[in-house]
């Protein structure tokens, strides 16, 4: 009966050797497991190579809290904004989430609320989240302690102009100066087309994402939106 010898005595077998008889000496003796490896290694990159094909890269993201936003008017703004960024709508896709807040403190909605906010911060935290888009309320009891992003660094010196009454203002808070946050988009076409019942719209960007280049790009679509 053979012995398969361990590996310190299968190096000094093969050490002498040259490649060429190293290699029939491993086919000789363990074609088998070779082939099983092969297989497993095959196996491994194809799986690989389907999991890379069938990956969804977001080109951008955001929440809808708390605004009462039609699906039709949801799925408009996705595709605009899918083909402004050059996406295709299955691999390269825009996405939007709804997350419910009300504001108060009725008991009722602790639960939801709870959840919203943990579903919010889980986004955000993982760099999912690109911008927010909500009411004045939700801003003031959810988003504004929070330190987004700040708009000096995405707003061009003519845009800052244009919109500086416009800005609502995050107060200083210990490491975190005082800073322009949230942009109130209220008046504007985009507003009233895709959140017609709500009174205040605000505009808020997260900053803590790949995709922060696409800010400007979606800015510009917000300002010039055409119903």
């Amino acid at each position: 009966m053979s012995v398969t010898p361990s590996f310190s005595e299968l190096k000094a077998i093969l050490k002498p050797m040259s490649w060429k008889d190293r290699i029939e000496y491993l086919w000789t003796y363990y074609k088998v497991v070779l082939v099983f490896l092969a297989v497993v290694l095959a196996i491994i990159s194809m799986v690989v190579n389907v999991i890379k094909s069938n990956q969804i890269q977001t080109l951008y993201s955001g929440a809808l809290i708390n605004l009462s936003v039609e699906r039709e008017d949801q799925d408009r703004m996705v595709n605009e904004l899918t083909a402004l960024l050059d996406g295709d709508g299955k691999k390269r896709v825009v996405t939007l989430t709804d997350i419910a807040y009300i504001s108060g403190n009725d008991p009722e909605n602790f639960e939801m609320n709870d959840a919203g906010a943990m579903k919010l911060a889980m986004l955000v935290t993982t760099g999912s989240l690109d911008f927010i888009l909500t009411d004045d309320d939700t801003y003031g009891e959810l988003i504004e302690r929070e330190p987004y992003a700040n708009l000096q660094n995405i707003l061009t010196q003519e845009q800052q102009t244009q919109l500086q009454d416009n800005m609502i203002w995050r107060e200083a808070d210990g490491e975190y100066p005082s800073y322009p946050m949230a942009l109130d988009i209220s008046s504007t076409t985009f507003a009233k087309a895709v959140a017609p019942y709500e009174k205040v719209v605000y505009l808020v960007f997260v900053g803590n994402t790949e995709n922060s280049e696409r800010n400007q790009a979606f800015l510009d679509y917000v300002l010039n939106y055409n119903n």
